[in-house]
C-alpha cells in the first residue's frame, strides 16, 4: 500500500514498538502457558488444593494475554521493523562433536525413561502421588520440560524417545531390505539435532498441509480431558503406548515429514521454543532477544500453519474452561437431558476451535482492509 504523508513517523513508531514488544512481549504468554502446564501436576488424585485465585482475576488476566497476542499478531505487520532487532545476538560455543554426543546421551536417557513410565504405569502403585509414571509425565515432562523450551529453545527432537526408536527401526529395515543402513541425515525440521534416516519415504498429500497436526492436537487434548490419564497410571501408560506406536509407525513410513506435519507434540514444542533467547544459528547456538526468532522464521506457505497456532491457543483455553465450576453448571443440565458427556466435550472442543479460527480470520481481514498496515487485505 502507499504510505500516507505521515507514514514516516508511523513506521518509526512501529519500529520502536517492535523493539519494545520483542524484548518483553513473549514472557507474559510464556508465564501463562507455564501456569497451565503446572496445573496438571497439581491435580494428581486431588492431593493438591485448588489455588485460591479469584475467578474474575483468572479470566481477566487470561483474556488480556490472549487478546494482546491476537492484537500483536494482527496490528504489528511491519516485518522490517521486527527484523531490525533480530541482528542483536551473541554466539554461544557449541562444538559439533560435543553436540552429537549430547544428543546421543539424551536419546538413551529418554528411551530408558519411556520404558520406566510404561512399566510403572502398568504394574506400579496406583496412588497418583507415588506413581512414577504420573509424576514424571505431568510434573517432570509436561510442566518441567515445557518450561525449559521457553529458555533454551526446542530441545524435544533430542529428547523425543519415539523419534529415536523410529530412527533405529528405520535403519534396521533399510539394512534388511536393501542394505542401505547408515544413510542418516540431520533432522533440522524442528530446529534440533536428532537424526532420522534419510532414505526415500512416501509423501503426504501437499494439500493436507499441517492439518493432520491440528487434528492430532485437538484429539490429544480431548483424550486428556475425558479420560482418567491424569490420575490413573494404567490409563496413562496405555495412552502413551498407543501414541508411541502411531508415532513410530508414522515416522518409519513418512520419515521426517511425520514430525514436521503430523506429530502435534513436536509442533507444540517447536512453537514454544520460538520465544526462547537461545536459538540454533546455522551449525551453532546464539543468545538473542526473546521472541525475535518467531519474527525471523519464514514458515512454509501451506494449509494449516495459522490454524495450528490458533488451535494451540484454543486448547489452552478449553483445558482450563472444562475444569471450572461454571462449566460443570452448564454441562449438567445437558447431560441430564440425555446427551452423552463425551459428545458434549467434543462438540464444544470443535465448535470453540472453529469460533477462534473464524474470529481470527475475520478480524485479520477487517484490520487489513481498514487499518494503516503493511499487508494487503488479500494476503
Amino acid at each position: 500500500m502507499t504510505d500516507s504523508p505521515d507514514g514516516g513517523w508511523r513506521r518509526a513508531v512501529g519500529r520502536a514498538v517492535a523493539r519494545g514488544v520483542a524484548g518483553v512481549g513473549p514472557w507474559p504468554l510464556a508465564v501463562a502457558l507455564v501456569g497451565t502446564a503446572s496445573a496438571h501436576s497439581g491435580s494428581l488424585g486431588g492431593a493438591a488444593a485448588s489455588a485460591t485465585v479469584p475467578t474474575w482475576l483468572t479470566v481477566l488476566t487470561g483474556g488480556i494475554v490472549v487478546g494482546t497476542t491476537f492484537l500483536f499478531t494482527t496490528l504489528l505487520t511491519d516485518h522490517d521493523a521486527m527484523r531490525s532487532v533480530n541482528w542483536s545476538r551473541v554466539a554461544l560455543p557449541a562444538p559439533a562433536l560435543a553436540r552429537r554426543a549430547l544428543v546421543r546421551g539424551c536419546q538413551l536417557v529418554s528411551v530408558a525413561l519411556l520404558g520406566l513410565v510404561l512399566v510403572t504405569g502398568l504394574s506400579g502403585t496406583t496412588t497418583p502421588t507415588r506413581n512414577f509414571a504420573l509424576l514424571f509425565v505431568w510434573t517432570g515432562w509436561w510442566a518441567g520440560f515445557t518450561m525449559t523450551t521457553y529458555l533454551v529453545g526446542n530441545t524435544w527432537p533430542a529428547f523425543d524417545p519415539f523419534r529415536a526408536i523410529a530412527g533405529v527401526v528405520r535403519r534396521v529395515l533399510d539394512a534388511l531390505l536393501d542394505g542401505s543402513a547408515g544413510t542418516v541425515a540431520p533432522d533440522r525440521t524442528d530446529g534440533g539435532t536428532a537424526t532420522v534416516p534419510a532414505s526415500p519415504a512416501p509423501r503426504l498429500p501437499e494439500e493436507w498441509g499441517v492439518w493432520p497436526a491440528v487434528a492430532g492436537l485437538l484429539a490429544l487434548v480431548y483424550v486428556e480431558v475425558v479420560s482418567p490419564i491424569g490420575s490413573d497410571p494404567r490409563s496413562l501408560a496405555l495412552v502413551v503406548a498407543a501414541y508411541g506406536l502411531v508415532t513410530v509407525a508414522g515416522a518409519v513410513v513418512y520419515g521426517r515429514t511425520w514430525f514436521d506435519r503430523v506429530d502435534p507434540v513436536s509442533r507444540v514444542f517447536r512453537t514454544y521454543g520460538r520465544v526462547a533467547p537461545v536459538q540454533r544459528d546455522g551449525d551453532g547456538l546464539s543468545l538473542r532477544i526473546p521472541g525475535t526468532a518467531a519474527t525471523e522464521e519464514v514458515l512454509p506457505d501451506r494449509p494449516g500453519e495459522t490454524a495450528f497456532i490458533v488451535a494451540l491457543l484454543w486448547v489452552t483455553t478449553y483445558d482450563g474452561l472444562v475444569a471450572t465450576p461454571l462449566w460443570a453448571r452448564l454441562v449438567e443440565p445437558v447431560v441430564g437431558a440425555g446427551v452423552p458427556a463425551v459428545l458434549v466435550y467434543v462438540i464444544v472442543l470443535l465448535a470453540g476451535f472453529g469460533l477462534f479460527l473464524g474470529v481470527y480470520r475475520l478480524s485479520s481481514r477487517a484490520i487489513r482492509e481498514r487499518a494503516d498496515t503493511y499487508v494487503a487485505a488479500d494476503e
